[in-house]
């Protein structure tokens, strides 16, 4: 296994990981706001390494892999901002999720395109 599958496969089973204990919390006691946020969040950590360790590697699964993880990350943003009693701004995470996904789906048609997706 090369180094970033391994780095790929501890990331996804500590999301799982994190995922089980999270929820366990979430169902059997008093959370704190922006707790389920963080929770679904690392659900779709796990989703979305799962997504790039076992899918076909193509343009599409790619983009799907990435969507997920941001997804995820935007999750864990929104339940920060629920966490210190701030209200939540949909249209900046739609937007967000909008232009970053319009700009890496541009770049993950040419397979020779890595670098503008690794600074993305």
């Amino acid at each position: 296994m090369t180094p970033i599958g391994l780095l790929l496969a501890f990331a996804t089973a500590l999301s799982l990981l994190f995922l089980l204990v999270f929820g366990l919390v979430y169902l059997t006691r008093k959370t704190y706001e922006g707790f389920l946020e963080w929770t679904l969040a690392m659900g779709f950590y796990a989703l979305g390494g799962l997504t790039f360790a076992l899918a076909p590697w193509n343009p599409v699964t790619l983009f799907l892999a990435n969507l997920i993880t941001l997804t995820g990350t935007l999750l864990m943003r929104r339940g920060v901002i629920r966490f210190r009693g701030r209200p939540v701004h949909r249209t900046f995470e739609l937007v967000l999720l909008v232009v970053f996904l319009l700009m890496f789906g541009a770049f993950s048609l040419e397979p020779g395109n890595a670098t503008p997706r690794v600074v993305l």
